[in-house]
C-alpha cells in the first residue's frame, strides 16, 4: 500500500466583505478590508489507486496529511482538516479522465460530513490542455457542475443583493491561449466567454512578471505560489509578496505557506511496514 501526502501546501485566500469583487480595478476592495481564509492545496491527481480500506489499515493521518479516494475517507479528511482550522480544500485537477469522478466524491463527502467545509477548483494548467477553443470546455464543465453546490467556496461581492462568485484558481496557465491572441483574452474567453457560465472570482497562479498584472484584467487577484519557500539557497522574505501587492492594485492576494510539501508514492516501509 502506498501513502500519498497530498495536502501539505497551505495558502491564505483573502475574501472581500464590502465591495464588488468584479468591479473595475480601482473600485475593488483593499487588502485591509479583507478577511483571511486558510485552505489546503489538494492533489486530486494522486488519488486514483486508493480504496476505502487503504485508509482504515494504517495509512498515516496528521495535521496536514490528506488523501482523497472515496466519500467515506474524504469525509474523515474533511473532519480532520476542519478540526485544525482549515476552511477548504483547493482541488488541483488535471487532464486524467477519472479525476472528475473523484471531485464528485469530494463534494459528496462534504455533504455527508455535516460540516461547513468548502472546496474550490484549482486548474492544473501544467496538465490540462489549453491551446484551442475546445480546451475551455473542460474548465467550463467543472464550473457549471458546482455553481450551486452548498460546499463550493464562494467569493462574496458585498453587493446589496448578497450575490457571490465561484472562487477559481490555477497552477500555471500563463502559456494558455484557448484559441485567442493574448493571455488576457484567453482567460477572459475561457471563464467569461459564455453568458451561461457562472460568475467567477479568478485568482490564478501565473508565473509572470507582476509588473504585467495591470494588463491582465481577467485576473481578480493572484496566487503567489513561490511565496511559500526560498528560491535557491536564500532566506525567505516578503519582497516578492510586496511586489505582488503593489501591482495588483487592491485585487485579491493569495500567499503560500508550506510547513512541508512532498509526495510519497508506491510502497514505502517508512509509512507502512506491511506493504
Amino acid at each position: 500500500m502506498g501513502v500519498v501526502l497530498t495536502s501539505s501546501f497551505l495558502f491564505k485566500a483573502a475574501r472581500g466583505d464590502e465591495t464588488d469583487a468584479q468591479a473595475p480595478l480601482g473600485d475593488r476592495p483593499s487588502q485591509a478590508a479583507l478577511q483571511g481564509l486558510v485552505v489546503a492545496h489538494f492533489m486530486v491527481g494522486n488519488t486514483y489507486p486508493y480504496q476505502v480500506a487503504d485508509w482504515t489499515k494504517g495509512a498515516l493521518h496528521g495535521p496536514f496529511q490528506f488523501n482523497l479516494r472515496s466519500s467515506d475517507s474524504a469525509a474523515t479528511d474533511i473532519l480532520l482538516a476542519s478540526s485544525k482550522g482549515i476552511d477548504a480544500f483547493a482541488l488541483n485537477v488535471g487532464r486524467d479522465t477519472w479525476q472528475p469522478a473523484r471531485v464528485v466524491d469530494a463534494y459528496t463527502a462534504a455533504v455527508n460530513s455535516n460540516t461547513n467545509f468548502k472546496f474550490f477548483l484549482s486548474f492544473d494548467m501544467s496538465s490540462l490542455p489549453c491551446a484551442t477553443v475546445a480546451d475551455a470546455i473542460t474548465l467550463r464543465n467543472y464550473l457549471t457542475a458546482y455553481r450551486s453546490h452548498p460546499h463550493q467556496l464562494m467569493y462574496p461581492t458585498g453587493s446589496a443583493s448578497g450575490t457571490s462568485r465561484l472562487l477559481v484558481s490555477t497552477f500555471a496557465g500563463e502559456a494558455c491561449r484557448f484559441g485567442q491572441g493574448t493571455l488576457q483574452a484567453a482567460w477572459q474567453y475561457a471563464l467569461r466567454g459564455d453568458s451561461r457560465l457562472p460568475a467567477v472570482h479568478f485568482v490564478p497562479s501565473f508565473f509572470v512578471d507582476p509588473a504585467t498584472f495591470g494588463g491582465l484584467q481577467a485576473m481578480d487577484g493572484s496566487f503567489h505560489w513561490n511565496s511559500a519557500w526560498p528560491i535557491g539557497n536564500t532566506t525567505t522574505d516578503f519582497k516578492t509578496d510586496e511586489l505582488h501587492h503593489k501591482n495588483l492594485g487592491g485585487r485579491t492576494y493569495m500567499a503560500g505557506v508550506s510547513p512541508w510539501f512532498f509526495t510519497v508514492s508506491g510502497c514505502s516501509r517508512l509509512f507502512d511496514p506491511g506493504c
